[in-house]
């Protein structure tokens, strides 16, 4: 009988115990001394109960590896010209690959000199003559092709976590799925279409140059070059400050991105009393930049 009211006596205590954990579920307003001594959270539901919504993203990883070669087709076409090495392109070719077209065979192993010490990153990968032009065809390595990749998921989910903090969930559920799936569970959100645009927005910074070459207004009309895309721009009107959409004819090849920034702050234009953006460059991304403004 002892045995049996000791167990009566545990029980009641956890019942108790746990009816404390429930008080605050259920009741509105505390007294002021409850939380000093007892528990204060409220029970957060999850997306069963409480409703909400359920994402699964994927991240553009081979996008980022893309982005990745152009800047080394940028850097190695600025080694050129500075070299005084004549060719007539440097471009990406894929999704890892970069051609180079040689005008002179002598500046062949020139080249392969200045791949193998300045980038060990790429690998080289053939060599053929076309109408006495000498192609070389180079491969970004595998290995930092998927670190690449990785860093591309990684990135994206801090970023996904930085843009949930603003709906205050409680207790969102993030965490990647397979290698480069992003799930989210937001329970209670009641915009449901307001969070899906703000997280699945694309966040990476590009430069790209715009085709002062060839006519926006044709482009309009649907005859676009083929190394060219059509991207819109946000001016506000003084006057009337509504915002109207202004077309630009940018070439499709980035030339450098956000990889290569080492600061960005907002700052105070002290003659238009305006805020703008200040961007430094690491020694690399500086180099680049000086490469492609030059005149």
């Amino acid at each position: 009988m002892k045995g049996l009211k000791w167990r009566i006596l545990i029980v009641v205590g956890v019942l108790l115990w746990a009816a404390l954990y429930l008080v605050p579920t259920f009741v509105a307003e505390l007294p002021s001394w409850w939380g000093g001594v007892l528990p204060q959270n409220k029970i957060q539901l999850g997306l069963d109960l409480k409703g909400g919504i359920h994402l699964v993203l994927e991240v553009k990883a081979k996008e980022a590896v893309k982005a990745s070669v152009d800047n080394l087709a940028t850097e190695i076409e600025g080694e050129l010209k500075e070299e005084k090495i004549p060719y007539l392109e440097v471009k990406r070719e894929g999704l890892n690959q970069i051609k180079i077209t040689l005008v002179r065979q002598t500046d062949l192993e020139r080249l392969r000199k200045i791949i193998e010490n300045r980038y060990p990153d790429l690998e080289w990968k053939s060599k053929s003559t076309k109408e006495r032009l000498q192609l070389v065809q180079l491969s970004l390595k595998s290995k930092r092709s998927e670190q690449i990749k990785r860093m591309a998921v990684s990135q994206a989910l801090e970023t996904i976590r930085n843009r949930i903090d603003q709906f205050g969930v409680a207790e969102p559920d993030i965490r990647l799925q397979g290698k480069d799936r992003v799930l989210v569970q937001l329970p209670g959100i009641k915009d449901p279409q307001r969070a899906i645009n703000i997280i699945g927005k694309t966040a990476r910074l590009e430069f790209k140059l715009v085709d002062d070459e060839h006519s926006i207004e044709k482009a309009l009309k649907g005859n676009i070059p083929p190394e060219d895309e059509i991207l819109y721009g946000i001016q506000e009107d003084k006057l009337t400050h509504t915002q109207i959409k202004v077309p630009y004819l940018i070439k499709r090849r980035t030339l450098i991105t956000g990889d290569y920034i080492a600061d960005a702050r907002v700052l105070i234009d002290p003659q238009l009393n305006e805020p703008y953006v200040a961007i430094s460059f690491n020694k690399q991304g500086a180099r680049i930049f000086a490469r492609i403004t030059e005149a």
